[in-house]
Order: structure tokens, then C-alpha cells, then sequence
């Protein structure tokens, strides 16, 4: 593991893994200077925790505050929902094993109520999560943002456009995003934990208790996610889900298949993949049978 000490506007940073091009840029366009490599010899001297950069960089703080679905009949909810604060809503990563009906209840009970749902995923595969997304929007819990349980690295090139949080607690010697809501093309990035920090920038909180400052200080991040899921694609806007028809069908698929397959394996995670090949296979097959209905259909006209 070839570890790196940068040297951040003059802040040095504990050793970390060299970070992609576009952390880079993110962490140039939230305080104004760009990474410079120290030497080995650096190690030696007094450097500070990537997730306490935020102090040499004091300003004003947001928050909004996000919770796992066994928090929403507690106290430290309803404090924000009588505030007329909308939270978001993480739904749990394998819906059909880790969701009771009593849990989805609860959950589209807090939809009526504002809350905003966000669609979690593991890997670096965004197929698993975006076939989780066709799932939950079948359901009736259509998500406005995705969150990434892992750090953030080139493949986010990948995924599509639309707000993603990325988790800093599952870091290990990798930078965390700083605060704020960053733009990477097309996509948006805002980094959650369990706990506020003052600096400047936006921050979305897991689970907090009742704060008054965090009342005070709430800002919502851009809603609104797109994805892919066997050739069709699914935008998912606060007002609607817009996608085909054929879309709406692979919708309608994953409730069959995915549930299915979860009871047969009994894994879902490695269950979300099986359901995108078999749906790209049965697109190839529905296609097959369209164009044989249409050459069928040309054939008829021209002996009548």
C-alpha cells in the first residue's frame, strides 16, 4: 500500500492513498489550493486527520439530516419532522431480506410525510445499485438520491447522473469528501457521517439527535437521480418517475424476479446482477419478437 503525505494550502495531511483526479479537483475548488506531494521526511512532523481539515478552514455550516428506518418512530425524527424539516430516508441495502411489511409501512407512512428516499448501495458496481433503484421505485419507493457506502475512486465515472452522498466513515488511508455539494460533471457529491462538524460547506448527518442547530442551519442538496436497467432508463425527479414502457415493465420484473431469487439463494446482493443479465436477456428476446410480429404483419398486408 503506497501511502502519500500531502501538503493541502500549507495543512499537512496524515498519510492516505494518492486520491483520483477528481477528488483532487474537488478538494481545489473547496479551498483553493492544490495538492502538493511533501517528502518522506514530513513523516515526521506534526500532521492532521483528513477529517479534521475543516478547522484550518472555519465558515458557515449546513446540515441535513438523514436516518435508517428503525429511527422513524423515535423521538429524535418526529423533533425534525415538527420542525418541518423533510430528512431523508435510507432504505436498507437488501430490501426483500432486511424490510418486514411493518417496516414498509412505516417507511411509505414517512414518504406522505416528506421524508426523501435515498437508495443505498456497497460496491463499486453500479449495476447492484441501480437494479436495487428499479426495485424500490416498483415498490413505491422511488429514490432522489443515491448513497455510496465506499470511497470515492474513478470508477464513479460510471454511474449516471444525479446526487450521490458518499459515507466518510468506511474510509481507510483514503481521503474523505470534504464538505459542501460538489458538481463532477453531471453528478452531484455530499459527504455524510454521524456526527456535525463546523466548517464550511454542506454535510448530511446519519441518524442525529435533536439539534437546534441543526434547525437552523438546514439545507437540502439537489434531488433527482438517473440510471440505467436493461436498456431502459429510469429518471426519477421529485415530482415523477419518467421512463418507457418498456421501462415500467422491468420495473414490474424486478418484483418477481428479485424476491424470487432471494428466497431460492437466499443472497440478495449477488441476486441484483442475475436480475439485470436475465432482464437484458429478455429485452434481446422481447425485441426478436417484435420485429418477427412486424415482419409478420408487412407479409400479411402485402397478400391482402
Amino acid at each position: 500500500m503506497n501511502l502519500v503525505v500531502l501538503n493541502l494550502c500549507g495543512v499537512l495531511l496524515q498519510p492516505v492513498l494518492a486520491p483520483s483526479p477528481a477528488l483532487e479537483a474537488i478538494y481545489r475548488d473547496s479551498y483553493g489550493c492544490n495538492f502538493e506531494s511533501s517528502s518522506e521526511g514530513a513523516l515526521n512532523s506534526t500532521t492532521v486527520s483528513p477529517a479534521k481539515l475543516y478547522r484550518f478552514f472555519p465558515g458557515k455550516p449546513t446540515y441535513w439530516p438523514v436516518f435508517d428506518p428503525y429511527h422513524i418512530d423515535q423521538e429524535n425524527y418526529n423533533f425534525y419532522i415538527n420542525a418541518g424539516i423533510k430528512p431523508g430516508i435510507i432504505l436498507p441495502d437488501s430490501l426483500t431480506k432486511n424490510i418486514s411489511i411493518k417496516e414498509y409501512r412505516k417507511i411509505r407512512g414517512a414518504i406522505k410525510d416528506g421524508a426523501i428516499v435515498i437508495v443505498q448501495g456497497t460496491t463499486f458496481n453500479s449495476k447492484e445499485l441501480y437494479a436495487s433503484a428499479t426495485f424500490a421505485s416498483a415498490i413505491g419507493l422511488r429514490p432522489q438520491l443515491f448513497l455510496k457506502n465506499n470511497h470515492f475512486d474513478s470508477s464513479f465515472n460510471d454511474f449516471d447522473s444525479g446526487s450521490y452522498i458518499f459515507n466518510n466513515e468506511v474510509y481507510t488511508h483514503h481521503l474523505p469528501v470534504p464538505n459542501g455539494i460538489h458538481k463532477v460533471n453531471n453528478k452531484h457529491v455530499i459527504p455524510m457521517s454521524t456526527y456535525k462538524t463546523y466548517g464550511h460547506g454542506m454535510q448530511v448527518i446519519r441518524n442525529p439527535t435533536f439539534d437546534p442547530l441543526i434547525v437552523e442551519n438546514i439545507e437540502y442538496p439537489p434531488l433527482g437521480v438517473e440510471w440505467k436497467f436493461a436498456g431502459s432508463r429510469f429518471v426519477s425527479t421529485p415530482e415523477s418517475l419518467e421512463t418507457s414502457l418498456v421501462g415500467h415493465a422491468w420495473a414490474l420484473f424486478t418484483m418477481i424476479a428479485i424476491p424470487i431469487g432471494a428466497y431460492l439463494t437466499g443472497e440478495l446482493p449477488s441476486l441484483f446482477p442475475v436480475a439485470a443479465n436475465l432482464a437484458s436477456s429478455f429485452s434481446v428476446l422481447f425485441g426478436l419478437l417484435l420485429i418477427i410480429i412486424f415482419v409478420f404483419a408487412i407479409f400479411r398486408n402485402r397478400r391482402s
